[in-house]
């Protein structure tokens, strides 16, 4: 299994971490200072997207499911403010 390309979620936002799975295997995501919590891996095989966490793995048909998932973890559609 490939190793998955590591994003630390304080520094990204969905747009950019789905733009990244569609060149990536997996997309990992490291919590940084978020209220993330969980280990997330993502990855995406033929048309369906997977969203691995510590505790569950969801599956999702679409990208706009994911995003939605993401966005209840907390990650921004617009890159964080310093």
């Amino acid at each position: 299994m490939a190793t998955a390309t590591r994003v630390n979620v304080d520094e990204t936002t969905r747009e950019e971490l789905l733009a990244l799975l569609d060149h990536e295997e997996e997309v990992g995501l490291d919590a940084g200072g978020s209220d993330l919590g969980l280990s997330v891996t993502l990855r995406k095989r033929g048309g369906n997207y997977y969203c691995d966490t510590s505790v569950k793995l969801y599956s999702f048909e679409s990208r706009d499911a994911l995003c939605t998932r993401l966005k209840e973890f907390g990650i921004p559609s617009a890159t964080r403010s310093a």
